[in-house]
Parts: structure tokens; C-alpha cells; sequence
């Protein structure tokens, strides 16, 4: 399952699921420094998430041009 890291929180991130689920968890879980739009791959059998540090990179810079595009208009 892929999730967007919405926001974080006094210790907590809200992931939005790609396919609209949302999670809450303790970022104390995570063996890695998370920051907001932040791509999280999560391993069901392993019960774990990692950072998929390319698919960030991708979305961030669509997200960039879906912007430049709206306010082009």
C-alpha cells in the first residue's frame, strides 16, 4: 500500500492512502527521519514502512507543475 504523508503532528503523521484510506501513527515507530509529502511504501507481511525516495521526488515535481499550470490560466 502506497501513502502521502499529510501532515505531522506532535509526534503523530496522518497518511492519506492512494486509494483514500487515512492512517495515524507514532512517527517514534519509524527508524528514519519523515517529513510532510513524504512517499511511504507499506509492507503488510513485515507490518512496516519505508520511504520510496524517488516516487516523492516524482510527485513533489507533478505537483509543482499542476500548479505552475493552474496559475498560468
Amino acid at each position: 500500500m502506497i501513502y502521502s504523508v499529510d501532515k505531522i503532528e506532535n509526534n503523530l503523521a496522518t497518511l492519506i492512502g492512494d486509494e483514500g484510506d487515512m492512517r495515524v501513527i507514532d512517527i517514534s515507530i519509524l527508524n528514519f527521519t519523515l517529513k510532510e509529502n513524504d512517499i511511504l511504501i507499506y509492507d503488510n507481511a513485515a507490518n512496516s514502512y519505508t520511504i520510496d525516495k524517488d516516487l516523492t521526488e516524482k510527485r513533489i515535481t507533478e505537483n509543482k507543475k499542476r500548479l505552475r499550470k493552474l496559475f498560468e490560466r
